[in-house]
């Protein structure tokens, strides 16, 4: 353990080696775990080191049990020189999520171009305000470019790969913003569907449905919906 440096509690379950090979400190690691209660001992570290991890927003609680898992392992490997260097402290850890704190709001930024989207190409929405074009049936005739999706009752149905390519347009990925609107509730899910965020949609009378992602309408027209 490096000079200055307080052994770690997950000590209590490693010892230090003096082998020069990282495998066989690796080695000797696991057989050490599996020995006097180390299963236990490691999920109690890491239920310390979540506390200590957790941080002072929503975002740092959700990730802190992930991080502390991180932690734990960088404790290990560097208390058994798996490693050629220490664990990184906690003020350390605390200050890489900490400074990724803007990154966290790329959700509700993305949102704010789902509604600008929504906004500048309504006529390309199935469903929405009539339209010149209008079947004599009452069905419209899509656009050159296709529906983008459909106008619905509670709220607007999105085509995922016409979404994914506006906001890749736009700097964002669709996949990395995806987590955080159904953590906030913005699309509605059924479980009845696989996945439940995609649900089949007809964009037109006697069309088949197509999977598509829905939008609540409280969070396309009121911005604030998203902090409340």
């Amino acid at each position: 353990m490096p000079a200055g440096r307080q052994p770690s509690p997950s000590s209590a379950v490693s010892r230090r080696t003096t082998g020069p090979q990282a495998r066989r400190s690796s080695a000797g690691l696991q057989k050490r775990l599996a020995e006097d209660g180390g299963p236990g001992k490691l999920r109690a570290r890491h239920g310390e080191l979540t506390e200590l991890l957790r941080g002072s927003t929503d975002m740092s609680g959700r990730r802190a049990p992930l991080v502390a898992c991180l932690a734990l392992a960088a404790e290990l490997a560097a208390d058994w020189k798996i490693v050629p260097f220490g664990a990184p402290e906690t003020n350390t850890w605390l200050s890489l999520l900490s400074s990724d704190e803007q990154r966290d709001n790329r959700p509700e930024m993305a949102l704010d171009i789902v509604r600008e989207y929504i906004a500048a190409h309504s006529d390309k929405l199935w469903g929405g305000p009539p339209k010149a074009g209008k079947e004599a049936d009452g069905d419209e005739r899509p656009p050159a470019t296709g529906w983008i999706g459909g106008d619905l009752p509670g709220g607007v149905a999105l085509l995922p790969e016409k979404l994914r390519e506006e906001l890749k347009r736009r700097g964002y990925e669709l996949d990395a913003v995806l987590p955080g609107w159904r953590e906030r509730a913005v699309l509605t899910e059924k479980t009845t569907h696989r996945p439940p965020y995609k649900l089949p949609v007809r964009l037109g009378s006697g069309t088949r449905p197509v999977k598509c992602l829905v939008f609540k309408s409280e969070h396309l027209e009121d911005p604030q919906a998203w902090e409340e």
